[in-house]
């Protein structure tokens, strides 16, 4: 029971620190974006959203082949575990 409270505790801390530090960063984002929108640019979130799906996308395309090779071989493995199952 006591070693429970002790991790509720810590992890009651750790909420309560990384809200306390999410504020701070909400308005220093903020004032950026700000200054951002000032220049001609989007907000900070947006322009990392884009840049993840960018990343994902690319990734994507240079394993396709891979993914291709696999999915021919997956289906071979099945086809070969069919006809052994029909003998």
């Amino acid at each position: 029971m006591v070693r429970g409270l002790i991790l509720g505790g810590i992890a009651f801390a750790a909420a309560f620190a990384a809200e306390q530090q999410f504020e701070a960063f909400r308005k220093d984002i903020q004032r950026y974006d700000n200054l951002r929108s000032m220049s001609g640019e989007g907000p900070l979130f947006k322009q990392l959203g884009a840049q993840a799906l960018r990343a994902i996308s690319e990734f994507g395309v240079a394993r396709e082949s891979d993914a291709k090779s696999l999915l021919a071989s997956l289906t071979g493995d099945i086809v070969r575990y069919a006809q052994l199952r029909g003998m």
